[in-house]
């Protein structure tokens, strides 16, 4: 067996060293580069790592130790809106208005209930080509796919080809 392969024992697949290590750079909440997967797999010693962090991320045994640290990320958010939700019960109970109030804020923030909402009117919509819609659209959907443990919508714009490139202005006839 060469020195990249994995071997598959007992549970599941084992990772190589390297592949862990960008597992806990990239999944890992405490990781300077959590969630930024360029920037775990050339913290785990890949060269060329933004295309290193795209084939990792399709790799099923990659996807499956992600996985394990999205559920340790998602119990401890659960965790933390159980404690709020205890103290703003508490609270309540106390007559502490303020305190119960304040929990169910962060509350509805985690919820993103009280997040800035923008609207488009017709012309801006008008003005955008049929490309410009479509790679909407699909950049629409890799955000809603690649969410965080919080899950809040995260994306590396240096790992979505154009995305960084300034967008060209739609020609405008002269009337």
């Amino acid at each position: 067996m060469a020195s990249g392969d994995v071997e598959d024992v007992g549970d599941g697949p084992v990772l190589s060293p390297r592949e862990e290590a960008f597992c806990r750079a990239y999944g890992d909440v405490e990781s300077p580069t959590y969630g930024r997967a360029g920037k775990s797999a050339e913290a785990a010693g890949y060269s060329g790592p933004r295309s290193a962090a795209l084939k990792l991320r399709r790799r099923p045994r990659i996807r499956a130790r992600l996985a394990e640290f999205y559920e340790l990320a998602r119990a401890a958010v659960e965790k933390v809106i159980a404690d709020l939700e205890n103290e703003r019960l508490t609270a309540l109970a106390k007559g502490d208005v303020a305190s119960a109030v304040r929990a169910s804020e962060l509350q509805g923030k985690h919820l993103m209930m009280f997040s800035e909402r923008y609207v488009l009117d017709m012309p801006e919509l008008q003005a955008l080509s049929e490309v410009q819609i479509v790679e909407a659209l699909r950049l629409s959907r890799l955000l809603l796919l690649e969410s965080n443990a919080s899950g809040c919508p995260t994306i590396d714009a240096a790992e979505v080809p154009g995305l960084a490139a300034p967008v060209p202005e739609p020609e405008r006839s002269e009337s």
